[in-house]
């Protein structure tokens, strides 16, 4: 039997407006806390104290306890949601069906976030570390390597397994080709503020969080819980974690700590511009977070990892207009080149763009029922919680 999927189509015919109005608050949300980050690390030099002299604000730690913050704000949209709840319907939904084969959210499950949301604290961490050391458009961009490390970490598990087939594989090495030459250029075109060193940062950042991603998705087919609820345990367990490993970085080395408390709060105080993006940041990540997970709910996992693809593009327009970077006649065109290899990559490993056939009955069965219209109500709806 021949594949039906020989020639190119995109499968986002079904999206409804309400589901396009979610997705691009998604992208731009997703572009200004990426933007914050580097802002942050633009500002002027501000003292960290009465007596001391100017420095660059430098504080990934508190960066990465202000975004956990921004994660517990996900509980007021869950509040509102449950306040203005419409009637139920009398259609159960693919989704409650599924449910019923899982295991209803208790107290005892909250601990369960512990492991994977460590994993997210040492990736982001690194990757807010890795925006001060190359350019936010190329941070971007090679953070979507997570979608490669994920892949191979999933491919270990038989469940995962058995859904990998010719596009996904091609799509993986188109990823992979399109990460490398980003980050060579970024590296050999670096117009100051790019450098090994970051590519290396966001590299290992992608790597955590590829680990995290994994053992969140374990958690999920076994748990029922609602995405912003999810996000809010995240969001809870990661300030309590950021608690107790900060009087550890304040004091740790002596001569130079690993991070600086005092001088976070000193700075922030004294600099209306450092204040005004931390709140941004902040607001934005909780923003990013409901978006992503009314994205997943109206359309599918899918649509939403191939639009977060699209988030460099809201970067690099805001730093080309800022003045963060800088146009190369050779550099920026090879990274455009990078970057739509590394996309079509995406968008193939997603199934969203259907160029090489299925191989597996099952796939190929499996697809050619996506591009039917369905009711809202009846979408399937799997909860990721977070890409940052």
């Amino acid at each position: 039997m021949k594949s039906k999927c020989m020639k190119p189509r995109i499968l986002l015919k079904t999206i409804s407006p309400k589901g396009w109005f979610y997705i691009i608050c998604m992208i731009v949300t997703g572009g200004i806390v990426v933007s914050c980050t580097k802002a942050l690390g633009e500002v002027p030099p501000t003292p960290e104290c009465a007596t001391c002299n100017p420095v660059q604000f430098d504080h990934p730690y508190m960066q990465t306890l202000m975004m956990f913050l921004g994660e517990m704000l996900c509980i007021i949209f869950y509040a509102v949601s449950r306040l203005f709840a419409p009637k139920r319907s009398k259609y159960v939904s693919l989704d409650a069906l599924q449910a019923q084969t899982k295991t209803p959210m208790s107290f005892k499950h909250t601990f369960l976030f512990v492991g994977p949301v460590l994993c997210d604290l040492l990736g982001s961490t690194l990757s807010n570390m890795s925006v001060r050391h190359c350019a936010a458009s190329v941070h971007s961009m090679l953070r979507n390597g997570v979608i490669l490390f994920i892949a191979l970490l999933s491919f270990i598990f038989p469940e995962f397994r058995r859904d990998f087939d010719l596009p996904n594989v091609l799509g993986l090495f188109f990823i992979f080709l399109g990460l490398i030459m980003v980050g060579l250029v970024s590296v050999l075109h670096s117009s100051g503020n790019n450098s090994i060193f970051g590519v290396l940062l966001v590299t290992s950042s992608c790597v955590l969080h590829a680990a995290y991603f994994v053992l969140e998705e374990k958690l999920l087919k076994k748990v029922e819980i609602d995405g912003n609820v999810g996000v809010f345990n995240e969001g809870f367990w990661g300030s309590v974690q950021m608690s107790v490993l900060l009087p550890l970085l304040n004091t740790y080395p002596k001569k130079q700590p690993l991070e600086n408390i005092r001088g976070w709060v000193y700075q922030s105080k004294n600099s209306g511009a450092i204040i005004g993006l931390i709140i941004g940041f902040v607001v934005s990540t909780a923003v990013y977070n409901q978006c992503g997970f009314q994205t997943t709910k109206l359309t599918s996992a899918s649509v939403r990892s191939t639009f977060t693809a699209l988030r460099p593009v809201i970067v690099w327009i805001i730093s080309l207009s800022l003045g963060w970077e800088k146009f190369d006649k050779l550099g920026t065109p090879l990274t455009l080149f990078g970057f739509f290899i590394l996309t079509f990559g995406i968008l193939t490993y997603n199934n969203v763009l259907i160029v090489f056939p299925h191989k597996k009955n099952h796939n190929r069965t499996k697809l050619e029922y996506e591009h039917i219209p369905i009711v809202e109500n009846m979408v399937e709806m799997k909860p990721v919680l977070q890409d940052e």
